[in-house]
């Protein structure tokens, strides 16, 4: 096997490592590809905590290892969950034609970006100026690399961002010896693959067959249309994506507030915010919008289940970073209460700009769109209310910048509220009972 497909195998073996946790039998309604695509993800949390923690102790990282310890730790996540009742079950699971159609209007979403990847077309710069450089540093000292990460000529590689995307190409890295440049983007179409498969069993689990498969089809092909245009391949938005939507599904639906979903939840929301620094924001709104508009789920428990995860992986890395002298925190842009608000007027018509830069600002019309004319629930509340907390949140970012302030959100605007048009796409089947639309 080329060395490009070996490393792109080794970005996918956590689905061997969370194999042991979503092979309980209380997903078994998620079937076998959303279960792999789910242990992938949850498998990519797990491993990656672990080669923190090493970094942390300090101990080197080896393949062999970090694999066996992280398999031990996902049969100890399984030995949490108990015997469950399944949850509430769809009304009815709607016309095999919507079914299929909606199938292969995902698929071609997903040939698309994958066709793009292959041409060259979604490549970011932030691959190659920031992700890759970590990474490949990392995989050469067999830990994160403090001396890498101090150097005062490295300060653009932002020493402070979580490390999840990072670790994980590091660890493909570590098998075949090098990180292969020009296979790296093609982890875009390959985690929007994982993402559909995952909605679609979270969605189908206990909502009609026939509304979850059009919403994956609209998520999915929302996230294409945005992610080709914004060149995301390489990067940790679609590991964003994955995380923050997946998590989002299940407690938006009717099984929310069942012990192995909020743990499911938890790990998930703990790689959103591992992925990247605005994921840390959204894990703690979405954990208090859920207890907001969940009242029957509200508990001390249901609030451990969703954020411990969370604060275990914020825990080991800002750790490495106090022992090293490298950040306390996340360093953001300029001081937290220095704002330039005169520039609000620029940003939000850059933004729009930018909204319309793809495809005429459908990928954010249509899933609103969707989403006012569906049926509505309380429930709803939670995807809508993290587009509303995510959304403002990147303004008071940007209302830091006082120069270059066009040129920052021009690159970066269409790129970082994509999980927003998501958000409201996936909205509409949020709702407390098992029927859709």
């Amino acid at each position: 096997m080329r060395g490009g497909g070996l490393w792109l195998v080794f970005t996918v073996l956590p689905a061997v490592i969370g194999a042991p946790l979503l092979s309980h039998p209380t997903y078994g309604r998620y079937g076998f590809l959303g279960r792999t695509a789910l242990s992938a993800g949850v498998g990519a949390v797990v491993l990656s905590l672990v080669m923190t923690a090493a970094a942390l102790v300090p101990v080197p990282w080896g393949l062999a290892w970090l694999a066996g310890v992280s398999l031990v730790l996902t049969f100890l996540l399984r030995s949490l969950l108990g015997q469950e009742a399944e949850g509430p079950r769809p009304t009815g699971s709607g016309a095999r034609a919507i079914v299929l159609g909606a199938v292969a209007v995902s698929t071609g979403a997903v040939g698309a970006a994958l066709f793009a990847t292959y041409a060259g077309a979604t490549a970011s710069t932030d691959l190659f100026h920031f992700w890759g450089p970590k990474a490949e540093a990392f995989a050469a000292a067999r830990s994160i690399d403090a001396e890498f990460l101090r150097a005062p000529w490295h300060d653009h590689l932002h020493p402070d961002y979580p490390p999840l995307v990072t670790n994980l190409f590091a660890f493909a890295t570590l098998a075949i010896g090098r990180l292969p440049w020009g296979t790296a983007p093609y982890t875009y179409p390959l985690v929007l693959a994982a993402f559909g498969l995952a909605l679609a069993a979270i969605l189908a689990a206990d909502r009609p067959r026939a509304d979850a498969h059009a919403i994956v089809a609209l998520a999915v092909t929302v996230a294409v249309l945005l992610g080709n245009t914004f060149l995301i391949g390489g990067t940790g938005d679609i590991y964003l994506i994955f995380y923050a939507i997946c998590a989002v599904a299940i407690l938006s639906g009717p099984d929310a507030g069942r012990g192995s979903r909020l743990l499911l939840s938890g790990l998930l929301l703990s790689g959103a915010a591992s992925a990247k620094v605005e994921g840390l924001v959204f894990a703690g709104a979405t954990a208090g919008l859920f207890l907001l508009v969940a009242p029957r789920s509200r508990s001390l428990r249901a609030a451990v289940l969703l954020l411990w995860p969370t604060a275990l992986s914020l825990a080991a890395w800002l750790a490495y970073g106090w022992t090293r002298q490298l950040f306390r925190f996340y360093v953001g842009y300029g001081s937290f209460a220095k704002l330039y608000p005169e520039n609000l007027t620029l940003i939000l018509r850059t933004i729009g700009s930018e909204f319309f830069a793809a495809a005429w600002g459908l990928p954010f019309l249509v899933p609103l769109a969707v989403l006012l004319l569906a049926r509505k629930s309380p429930r709803m509340l939670l995807p809508v209310g993290l587009a509303a907390i995510l959304s403002a949140f990147y303004l008071f970012t940007y209302l830091h910048a006082n120069v270059l302030v066009r040129d920052w959100v021009t690159w970066s605007a269409g790129r970082i509220f994509t999980p927003v048009a998501i958000l409201f796409a996936v909205a509409p089947l949020a709702r407390e009972d098992p029927a859709g639309f």
